[in-house]
């Protein structure tokens, strides 16, 4: 029976390493000369920041074919008429190429290097986290709960035990 448990203990611990180190290196942030003042930053929680005209604005992404591909209600939302899709390719040497098709036309708009130590973190909690840290709770609830039970039902039966 122990043996069950400790096969279970690291199918856990393994679940967990899995998601804990799954995360891509694209997250993070990147300018045209890696200096720390960023022009995109890719975050973890898919969505990226860009600065467009001394604007920053926040869009969503998805990842698609080794790209990073811009929702589509956000390309129409931001970029002029004609740009029909924008997107990310990170390539190698922590280096990602901004790419717009406009009127059917591919167009490099730049190529930006990652700046050194940025992570893309959000700052959002991520859902898995969230969810073991909630089964946690729920246990350690529900192993106070019992431990009441347990110490109300030997207690009444003590209480019968001397009584009868």
């Amino acid at each position: 029976m122990k043996r069950e448990y400790i096969f279970l203990g690291c199918i856990f611990i393994g679940i967990v390493m899995f998601f804990m180190f799954n995360k891509t290196d694209v997250y993070g942030e990147y300018s045209t000369d890696g200096k720390p003042r960023y022009n995109i930053k890719i975050m973890d929680n898919d969505k990226a920041k860009l600065i467009i005209d001394n604007q920053i604005v926040t869009v969503n992404y998805e990842e698609k074919n080794d790209r990073l591909e811009l929702v589509q209600d956000d390309v129409y939302r931001v970029y002029r008429e004609g740009v029909t899709e924008v997107y990310f390719e990170p390539q190698k040497d922590d280096k990602l190429l901004y790419n717009v098709v406009q009127n059917g036309e591919k167009i490099t708009i730049g190529e930006y290097k990652k700046i050194e130590g940025s992570n893309g973190d959000s700052g959002e909690p991520s859902v898995f986290w969230l969810t073991i840290k909630s089964m946690f709770y729920g246990l350690v609830i529900f192993g106070v709960i019992m431990a009441m039970w347990i110490f109300i039902f030997s207690y009444i039966r003590k209480k019968n035990d001397h009584s009868g």
